[in-house]
């Protein structure tokens, strides 16, 4: 799956499919289907096919993977998992599917240190833009603001900064 990862990374999905899902039946073949390498490989897998626009399929194997993750301790794999499948419900425009899972994502966070400041402003933002599309502005300008206070504390770029002060902006148009 490393070598699979290069790939996604590469903007190269098609390949990058090809090596998982190889690596997929090698390790259910020679291990198990329940190991956690294949666990990862569902985590790829549905990265990939999120990628791809393939919004089904990334929820299938993502769903897989927190299956896998589901005992699992470490905190930071689950997390990134929850948070991919948050993404994709977002995409579909389930919105419901879609606030239970960041809202999971976020409680990940909150329980544990050493969290991805970047994955935290991205889950406030996607949560104001929920509470946005449904209308609910004072819940939609709470979420951007705990981004902002985030990306803030971070101090590092002046861009993003910009691009939230938009966002939250744009609730204003209501």
């Amino acid at each position: 799956s490393n070598i699979a990862n290069v790939h996604i990374i590469r903007g190269e999905y098609d390949i990058a499919l090809n090596y998982l899902h190889e690596s997929y039946s090698m390790i259910s073949t020679f291990l198990s289907e329940k190991h956690p390498l294949n666990a990862h490989n569902n985590f790829l897998l549905g990265i990939t096919y999120y990628r791809l626009g393939e919004l089904e399929k990334s929820l299938k194997y993502s769903k897989r993977s927190l299956e896998m993750y589901e005992n699992n301790i470490d905190y930071k794999k689950k997390l990134l998992v929850i948070y991919q499948l948050a993404d994709s419900y977002h995409e579909l425009g389930d919105n419901g599917m879609a606030f239970k899972y960041y809202q999971q994502a976020l409680e990940i966070i909150t329980k544990s240190k050493g969290y991805s400041s970047v994955i935290a402003i991205n889950i406030y933002v996607s949560l104001g833009l929920i509470y946005q599309d449904n209308g609910d502005i004072q819940n939609s300008n709470m979420y951007f603001n705990k981004a902002l206070d985030i990306l803030m504390r971070m101090n590092d770029d002046l861009i993003s900064n910009n691009l939230l002060y938009f966002e939250i902006g744009s609730i204003y148009k209501y």
